[in-house]
């Protein structure tokens, strides 16, 4: 993902710095209070640029369900809950055991509208992390579930 950074007061492109690499919120909110850094994020293009890098990725290490999952998360987060849940899938497919992959597919289904197969996802997730030991997972799917269950009107 490429962000750019502009220096408080420089308006034009003398003071953009590119940074390439991942940046997490933790990290741009760092800057701003240390640096005094504005950020100028154009969100469509690093959504783009995001998928591109895990297409690459995946195409190197198809089997590689960590991959899947980050290429599932860089569609979720580009809105494209369909694309998601196929990664998802594929993740899952790989690792069946992969309880986040459960979670984010329950997500990506319930994104897309898919409401009873979201619930399933989910309770499927719920399922894989408790055989797996996976407690904060698991807890995240319980709310996850709970919210869509109440918003939708299901016992």
């Amino acid at each position: 993902m490429v962000a750019s950074l502009r220096r408080e007061g420089h308006g034009n492109s003398q003071g953009m710095v590119g940074v390439a690499g991942d940046l997490c919120n933790g990290g741009i909110e760092r800057c701003r209070r240390r640096d005094h850094v504005r950020v100028q994020y154009n969100t469509r293009m690093a959504e783009a640029d995001r998928i591109a890098e895990f297409k690459e990725v995946a195409e190197l290490m198809p089997d590689d369900p960590v991959v899947r999952f980050g290429l599932a998360g860089a569609y979720l987060d580009a809105g494209k809950p369909e694309n998601a849940a196929d990664e998802y899938r594929e993740a899952i497919r790989l690792k069946p055991d992969y309880s986040a992959a459960h979670r984010g597919l329950g997500r990506a289904l319930e994104r897309a509208g898919q409401i009873a197969e979201a619930r399933a996802a989910y309770q499927r997730g719920l399922e894989v992390a408790t055989r797996t030991g996976d407690l904060q997972t698991g807890k995240e799917i319980e709310v996850f579930l709970r919210r869509l269950e109440k918003a939708a009107g299901l016992p």
